[in-house]
């Protein structure tokens, strides 16, 4: 049961590969970074929801972490941009994140990463959006 939500995550395209982790989330000393290759599937709502569950590794690395580190924050980055910075309340052990109302230009600029249609260099310099 998913208990706990992280209102922002993303992933890599495979363009990003060569760079970075598109994504990477700490807590307590310990990160993790991933791109699209840890991403098992993902999701962008009508809402301006981004909805990522993680791989094997990458589920089993935040269940660890999140029952560790209950009571903490655990900050998320998007192309080397803190995104989110919420309190865990509950360990994670479904492996799913979900970003929450983060508006339009930011799931569009999501999407984009995701399906390899953009890079962070992409990206406007001041948000999470593409540039025009």
């Amino acid at each position: 049961m998913l208990r706990f939500l992280l209102p922002c995550l993303c992933l890599a395209s495979a363009a990003l590969a060569l760079s970075l982790p598109l994504w990477r989330l700490t807590m307590g000393g310990a990160d993790f970074g991933f791109g699209t290759d840890q991403v098992a599937e993902w999701s962008l709502t009508g809402l301006g929801d981004v909805i990522i569950m993680l791989d094997e590794e990458g589920r089993d690395w935040l269940a660890r972490q999140t029952a560790a580190h209950v009571g903490e924050v655990a900050a998320l980055e998007l192309c080397g941009r803190e995104v989110l910075a919420p309190v865990i309340h509950a360990p994670i052990d479904s492996g799913i994140l979900v970003l929450q109302g983060r508006g339009e230009p930011f799931t569009e600029a999501v999407g984009a990463l995701l399906e390899g249609r953009a890079t962070c260099a992409d990206l406007d310099p001041e948000e999470i959006r593409l540039a025009r």
